[in-house]
């Protein structure tokens, strides 16, 4: 055996080189809590984009109040209340997160045609005007990015985005509010609306004006800007059917678990006719909003208090199973909403630096889609004696709407239907009231879907 005269000793590591820094100038739209999270968030992680080559730069802040105490905001030299002075600070990306409408939709439209990508969180603007500014991203070869508008805590859209095929749905159903899913879990615990309400404005997951969460209008906002994303199709949001947690109370909750489901903050969309690569247009949309029962074996009956989940649902071939997408996250708070600000500023850099066009849907074309409300199931509260239970079922059969569950407790009965219009069960709960002096509360109901 040959002896080595000279032992081998190991090359020392060469240094490696640090990466060339590109500084990333912020322009920020907004410093209200999602503002202050991604500024605080942008602090927390500088290392990590300095190793990756960025150093991300707050420049400008537009505020209404200047004097107002705010956490992890840049020196005050950079704030302003003055849109005409933000807008002439030179920024290679801006943030919106002033949410509404205006002034948003005309700093945006301004900043876009100036050819300065922007990713915003403002899913009333996106859902109101996002067919408007994407036309315009594109006419100036710049980037939109909406993922914080719409379901935050779960990143999907930009893979669908990517796999046009594998993303191909006929149905969509999900829980799009974590505020709202938050008040029906304490609900279904026993707890009141309005002290569920409290509890959740304390911890920060309510706004202090929690009119938006209530009423149905943030989800409805949300259904609308994922079928514009999703299908490339401009639905008018008050054309929408949106129904309030309002009338909604603890027994509710509590009689669904006994009939075998929970109520959810549901936002549901069918499709006449599924989108694909070649033809983005689904030309009538059968959809509704509002707090609905949901069957234990539905995927959306396991997203529990601040969660947001989506089911995408798929036609399938005549003998097999449909392949369903099924996607579920944190659904509410500035730092979920700001970390995927932040991913979306990432990725408008990258786009930035790479020659190739980015991958996205084309800008909506013609008019809103058609909307109509679905034929669905329903849950239903009636005021009556539980003996007479019998009865109500025969008047509700006579009058086309079929009782498939039910349950009773002192002077009300809930009970599970067939399927049918709201314009048959709002007519059957009038003559309802007329025959028996007995008031209705009328909640949607979804099916288990096919392959769940």
């Amino acid at each position: 055996m040959s002896t080595l005269l000279f032992p081998l000793r190991e090359k020392p590591p060469r240094p490696s080189a640090p990466p060339d820094i590109r500084k990333v100038r912020i322009g920020l739209l907004g410093a209200g809590g999602v503002g202050q999270a991604f500024l605080q968030l942008c602090r927390r992680e500088r290392e990590f984009f300095l190793r990756r080559g960025l150093d991300l730069q707050p420049v400008s802040a537009l505020v209404r109040d200047t004097s107002r105490p705010r956490q992890g905001m840049p020196p005050p030299a950079l704030l302003t209340a003055d849109p005409l002075r933000f807008l002439k600070c030179s920024c290679d990306v801006v943030v919106e997160a002033l949410g509404g409408v205006e002034p948003s939709r005309t700093l945006v439209a301004h900043c876009l045609k100036a050819r300065i990508p922007v990713v915003t969180a403002n899913k009333s603007l996106v859902a109101a005007h996002g067919a408007e500014l994407s036309a315009l991203a594109q006419a100036h070869g710049t980037r939109l990015r909406v993922e914080a508008a719409a379901v935050a805590g779960v990143p999907f859209i930009g893979n669908l985005e990517a796999r046009p095929l594998a993303g191909r749905f006929s149905a969509l159903q999900g829980v799009l509010n974590g505020t709202s899913n938050y008040l029906l879990t304490r609900l279904s615990e026993g707890q009141g609306l309005e002290p569920a309400l409290s509890e959740a404005q304390e911890l920060g997951v309510a706004e202090p004006d929690p009119s938006n969460d209530l009423s149905g209008r943030d989800s409805a906002e949300k259904l609308a800007l994922l079928l514009q994303r999703l299908c490339s199709r401009q639905v008018d949001t008050a054309a929408l059917e949106v129904q309030p947690l309002a009338n909604l109370q603890p027994m509710d909750l509590q009689a669904a678990r006994l009939l075998g489901g929970v109520v959810r903050p549901a936002a549901c969309a069918w499709l006449s006719e599924p989108p694909s690569p070649c033809n983005h247009r689904a030309e009538a949309i059968q959809a509704f909003v509002g707090p609905c029962y949901v069957p234990n074996g539905h995927p959306l009956a396991q997203v529990h208090g601040l969660e947001n989940g989506l089911l995408l649902l798929k036609d399938a071939p005549h003998g097999q199973t449909a392949a369903n997408l099924f996607y579920q996250g944190p659904g509410a708070g500035c730092e979920v909403t700001a970390a995927t600000l932040l991913d979306d500023l990432w990725e408008s850099v990258q786009d930035a630096s790479d020659s190739r066009p980015a991958s996205q849907f084309p800008a909506p074309q013609g008019p809103p889609a058609t909307l109509q409300a679905p034929r669905t199931p329903w849950f239903l509260r009636l005021k009556a004696d539980p003996a007479e239970l019998d009865d109500i079922l025969a008047f509700l059969a006579d009058h086309g709407l079929h009782g498939r569950g039910s349950h009773a407790a002192a002077d009300t009965v809930w009970l599970l239907t067939s399927r049918a219009s709201r314009a048959r069960v709002e007519a059957v709960g009038q003559a309802l009231a007329e025959a028996a002096q007995s008031d209705i509360l009328p909640l949607r109901a979804l099916e288990v879907p096919h392959g769940c």
